[in-house]
């Protein structure tokens, strides 16, 4: 019996610790290492899970659209 994958877990958690960011500092204040405390996470795991801050800007307007 292996591990629970977390994967998508952790992915949402970054989005909407992003997202949080966002909304208290604007797009350029949203930093990843802002969105990695917000998370209760470290930037390690924003590129482990996502990439860097690009992938996780594409991925949460693609979550967004998705909500439209």
């Amino acid at each position: 019996m292996g591990r629970k994958d977390l994967s998508q877990q952790r992915t949402e958690q970054l989005l909407d610790a992003f997202e949080a960011c966002i909304s208290e500092h604007g797009l350029k204040g949203a930093t990843l290492q802002r969105t990695a405390e917000k998370a209760d996470m470290n930037i390690g795991m924003i590129h482990h899970y996502i990439g860097n801050r690009d992938a996780l800007l594409r991925m949460s307007v693609e979550r967004l659209a998705e909500k439209a």
